[in-house]
């Protein structure tokens, strides 16, 4: 792909000045032109030139002084400028010297290939400038980086609590971080401590071998030498090394250096606690029984095939008085939740990383409880893991009670249908999907025309029967992907969804819903009033509805405005005699 041709601004108020520098600089550059400076000055701020041709003759505002604005902006100032003028008027314009570094003049006559190279010149000199600045920078970036890193690095080496020591090919000490120096400090060698670097390793060593304990000191030797040679890869070795009032034990660990650097790094790392701490399992493995013997929850160890090796007392809940050890964890899971669970249990087992899960349990009397577990993996000295405790509780009736206050928050405690908030979702998510597939949507709000009297003679538990029928007509009457809530007392709204691209279409859809839904609703209805100690008494009552319907396109029209929209549509068909249906429309209120 070729280069972009260099972009020049030409702010000159003469057409024939104009003229001439299009058919000078036109075959190679890009022009763009201004009339005045003022114009020049907002046309370079929002589209910095690559140079800027300026006369210096100008009404109202002089190139001179058109120059010094662009050079007073920091995003300008460095750009090359050119001066055009006619001869003399670089001098009885203006007696100062030109402002701004290296610009120049151009007096008539212009010739075109010098003006070109001259031009050409300039802006090579500004791409030289440039990338002469850039590499500036990122000299300056990469030594600060350098210094940086070099400092980065010994943080890390000194934050370190094992003794680390690094040493070349020849097995000679280069560098200690400063567990390392005071180590040295508090086991009586302070000389080593301060004076490490420049020593063998070997000779360190060697010193060591005449005192209690020397054989170790001569295998790590050994090992060294053997990953300095590289007769092997790398070396790790255990040893005691007591102080007079401890015994404490150490792990040494010799690496490589990466390529390109020659050497090995030495670490010694206090294993002391560890040591104790394998003293210390049977007691904490009585501990452990004791607690969760105790816990009102479930805790299992298993295999890394998932086999029981421990269960909890508290599954005989569950399960029942079996001997659990050495069964399938899984096959207790519910058949549809198995796989999942499986899978995440081999997960843990190849990363170490335990999962949260919900299954459903099948208990021994062929129940299913809701089960919340967590994982864990346990690992042995050599960092491979070795089994997975599961902690688990009885979820059952906790999530119940959320899903009936979840129930209670978004639906309508008599009718079961979503309520205003759940209906103010649904519409978004049907505004959102309009704007999606382009397709029409409808809203419509029904009012029952002949409610209160019924109230008034039976009395609002009669009018309750009476609102949860005509919440199932309504049911009946829509798409599953349609959505039917109660608005309050006895509205409701209708959204239909993903009705037709063409209005007129999506019109007629909405109107042959609303007419099935308007000849439902009108059909009596036969309700049962129950009295406790008399006899059931059944009443008919007859009940038409107003609809009001609106159609929406993505999010022409907010929320609030749609259903003010369809709410008039309902009150028209209420004026208009009931049982009736009417289209809101944006200019007449019908359409």
């Amino acid at each position: 792909m070729s280069d972009p041709m260099p972009r020049i601004l030409v702010i000159d108020n003469r057409p024939a000045n104009l003229l001439t520098l299009r058919t000078t600089l036109a075959p190679e550059f890009e022009l763009q032109f201004a009339g005045s400076g003022a114009q020049g000055l907002a046309m370079a701020a929002e589209s910095p030139p690559d140079l800027i041709l300026i006369d210096i003759m100008m009404s109202e505002m002089d190139g001179y002084e058109t120059c010094r604005r662009l050079k007073a902006d920091p995003r300008l100032q460095d750009i090359p400028m050119i001066f055009v003028t006619a001869l003399g008027e670089a001098g009885t314009a203006r007696t100062g010297p030109v402002p701004g570094p290296a610009d120049t003049v151009f007096t008539p006559p212009i010739i075109a290939e010098i003006t070109r190279r001259r031009i050409r010149n300039l802006l090579h000199r500004e791409q030289l400038r440039r990338a002469a600045e850039n590499y500036r920078k990122q000299l300056a970036t990469r030594e600060q980086a350098l210094l940086e890193s070099e400092a980065f690095t010994r943080t890390i080496l000194n934050s370190l609590t094992e003794n680390l020591a690094v040493l070349d090919s020849q097995g000679v000490i280069v560098s200690v971080n400063r567990a390392w120096q005071r180590f040295a400090e508090e086991n009586g060698a302070p000389g080593l401590a301060t004076d490490s670097v420049g020593i063998s390793y070997r000779s360190v060593c060697m010193a060591a071998a005449g005192q209690p304990g020397g054989d170790e000191a001569l295998l790590a030797w050994a090992g060294i030498e053997a990953v300095l040679t590289r007769t092997q890869p790398h070396f790790s070795h255990e040893y005691s090394c007591n102080a007079p009032d401890q015994a404490r034990w150490f792990r040494m660990r010799v690496d490589p250096m990466l390529a390109p650097c020659e050497g090995v790094v030495v670490v010694h790392e206090d294993i002391t606690r560890s040591k104790e701490a394998e003293n210390a399992l049977r007691e904490q493995e009585a501990f452990f029984r004791l607690i969760t013997e105790n816990l009102e929850g479930f805790v299992a160890v298993l295999d890394i095939e998932g086999r029981r090796v421990y269960n909890s007392p508290s599954y005989a809940r569950l399960l029942g008085n079996r001997n659990l050890c050495g069964t399938s964890s899984f096959e207790d899971i519910h058949p549809a939740d198995r796989e999942r669970v499986v899978g995440a249990f081999h997960a843990t087992v190849a990363t170490g990383i335990g999962h949260h899960l919900e299954f459903r349990f099948v208990t021994a009397d062929g129940g299913t409880r809701l089960i919340e577990s967590r994982g864990g993996a346990i690992r042995d000295n050599a960092g491979r893991i070795k089994r997975v405790v599961v902690v688990s509780h009885d979820v059952t009736e906790r999530r119940a009670a959320e899903e009936k206050i979840h129930h209670l928050a978004f639906y309508d405690a008599l009718t079961q249908l979503p309520n205003r908030l759940l209906l103010n979702d649904r519409l978004q998510q049907t505004m959102a999907a309009s704007k999606r597939s382009a397709c029409y949507g409808a809203l419509m709000f029904i009012d029952l025309d002949n409610f209160k009297p019924l109230n008034d003679r039976h009395g609002h538990a009669v009018g309750d029967l009476l609102l949860i029928e005509a919440a199932h007509r309504l049911k009946t009457c829509v798409r599953a992907a349609d959505t039917v809530a109660r608005f309050g007392g006895d509205e409701f709204v209708v959204i239909l969804s993903d009705l037709h691209t063409d209005r007129i279409e999506s019109s007629t859809q909405a109107a042959i819903v609303a007419e099935k839904i308007r000849i439902r609703l009108s059909e009596p209805y036969l309700l049962t009033i129950r009295c406790e100690g008399t006899t059931d008494t059944r009443i008919e009552h007859h009940c038409t509805a107003s609809i009001g319907v609106t159609l929406f396109l993505d999010h022409v029209v907010n929320l609030d405005d749609l259903l003010k929209r369809a709410d008039t549509g309902m009150y028209q068909a209420k004026q208009a005699g009931r049982n009736l249906i009417r289209f809101h429309d944006e200019k007449d209120g019908v359409d």
